[in-house]
């Protein structure tokens, strides 16, 4: 096991989350929305000839963070060097995320005795602290037609300068078409 796979995430104890998308491939998010006390999470298996969406529910969450697969590659590297992948949506038994909280937020700590840290990996890595499992519901699949789910390409300066200017081109020239004249 690397170095770097044993300090961030050796304390890690992953235990099978079954859900709809748990052994399906290709899943990417659609949405996250956190309105109104509760948290969305729209997801769609897109490589599937009907593009099948479910949408997870979480209606009590102190905290939650989303961060980019790519950017989780230790994490794939931890669970299959300890044989722990068990599909796209897991449990982290005992999580250093919510111990953390102890020492610096006590009430969230007191009051989330019961967190559970969840985990849904799609193209992001979603992790959600909650004491109660989601409401997970099948939504109407995306239409044939739509374009495949998923982040928007980076570009970066000044490397991709050339694309940057013509994208704020574009982005003027669609709120001139908006913008109602006087």
């Amino acid at each position: 096991m690397s170095d770097e796979t044993k300090t961030m995430y050796q304390d890690w104890r992953i235990k099978r989350w079954d859900s709809p998308i748990s052994d399906t491939r290709a899943i990417a998010m659609v949405s996250l929305i956190d309105t109104q006390q509760r948290l969305e999470i729209i997801v769609e298996a897109y490589r599937l000839p009907n593009r099948p969406r479910w949408k997870f529910t979480f209606s009590k969450y102190p905290a939650y963070r989303n961060i980019l697969e790519e950017h989780r590659l230790t994490l794939w590297n931890h669970l299959k060097e300890t044989n722990q992948f068990c599909g796209h949506t897991f449990i982290i038994e005992e999580s250093p995320w919510i111990a953390s909280f102890e020492p610096e937020e006590p009430l969230l700590a007191l009051n989330y005795k019961m967190l559970r840290h969840f985990v849904i990996s799609t193209d992001d890595v979603i992790d959600v602290l909650s004491n109660a499992e989601p409401k997970i519901e099948s939504i109407e699949p995306a239409s044939t037609d739509a374009p495949e789910p998923g982040k928007s390409q980076n570009l970066y300066l000044p490397a991709d300068k050339d694309k940057v200017d013509d994208l704020i081109e574009k982005i003027k020239g669609r709120q001139k078409s908006l913008t109602p004249e006087k």
